[in-house]
């Protein structure tokens, strides 16, 4: 089976973040060829990191603004529709949006291999109905069977820039879903529930039943207000991915709002007197004197 991966790269502060670099050598574990978009004009310095597992010649870098379907459109287009279709059998696509993978991902494409789908993913969403069923776009996977639709080939040229959330959704995540589908093909995701987001909702239970990333979105907005105070010890338990390289990326991308909302947070839902706020206190007081302490 020959896989070609698109990653889809950005960082705020312009920088290849070590989380990264790890998830690209767990990835070139399951791909033949890994093509790496980033959505930032970054140095030569952070592109040298990922030498060893990237060819010079498949690392795309510029700002194009159009967010991951953008990096994903110019890293297909670096290919082009006729090699993918020749030279490969599975196109990956995904991006740094996630930590780990905690777990190997040969056994998670063996797995939906044999559901014989023609796409896939590894969580599905219709938010409570509010739009189509559709695979999120963090982790998608493509059978040669797709690459030369025209649909398929349609849709790519037609990403744009969107500014809001819910229209990048709509516009880019539900539209191939639905496209795809209206074609003929059918898909599944290793994790079925379709009504909500499995990745931020029930993150404490798919983790161990082998989910393999923790969502950058939940740590950093926490949407539903969910107790994200043990995560770390949810992956320690069931995982060696070692933590310290998410400490280490929080620490540099934290907001100075973050450290008093965290705060906040764990004294509504583990109390002051937990462990867990006196850990926020240290954090919060930590930053308002420019100390490098991070516990979440």
């Amino acid at each position: 089976m020959r896989r070609i991966c698109v990653f889809a790269h950005y960082d705020q502060n312009n920088r290849i973040d070590d989380y990264v670099l790890l998830y690209l050598k767990r990835i070139k574990e399951v791909v033949t060829r890994i093509i790496f978009v980033s959505d930032n004009n970054l140095y030569t310095d952070e592109v040298s990191k990922i030498y060893d597992v990237v060819s010079q010649s498949d690392i795309l870098v510029q700002k194009h603004g159009e967010y991951d379907f953008g990096s994903y459109k110019r890293g297909i287009n670096h290919i082009g529709f006729n090699l993918l279709f020749s030279l490969y059998d599975q196109l990956l696509l995904c991006n740094d949006s996630c930590y780990g993978p905690f777990f190997p991902l040969n056994p998670i494409f063996q797995k939906m291999s044999d559901t014989k789908s023609d796409f896939w993913g590894l969580t599905q969403n219709d938010h409570r109905k509010r739009m189509p069923l559709h695979i999120q776009s963090y982790f998608l996977v493509f059978n040669k069977c797709i690459f030369l639709n025209k649909s398929f080939k349609a849709f790519w040229d037609e990403v744009g820039i969107y500014k809001e959330k819910d229209d990048i959704v709509l516009n880019y995540e539900v539209k191939l879903t639905t496209i795809l589908v209206n074609e003929g093909f059918q898909f599944k995701t290793y994790f079925e529930n379709k009504h909500y987001d499995l990745t931020l909702r029930d993150y404490s239970i798919i983790i161990p039943n082998g989910f393999p990333f923790l969502k950058k979105q939940l740590i950093n907005g926490n949407r539903y207000r969910l107790d994200i105070y043990s995560w770390d010890k949810v992956i320690r338990n069931v995982t060696d991915y070692p933590i310290r390289l998410i400490f280490k990326h929080l620490l540099k991308n934290r907001k100075k709002s973050d450290y008093f909302r965290i705060l906040i947070e764990c004294i509504k839902y583990k109390g002051i007197f937990s462990i867990y706020s006196v850990q926020a206190f240290i954090q919060y007081l930590s930053n308002l004197l420019h100390l490098k302490v991070i516990f979440f």
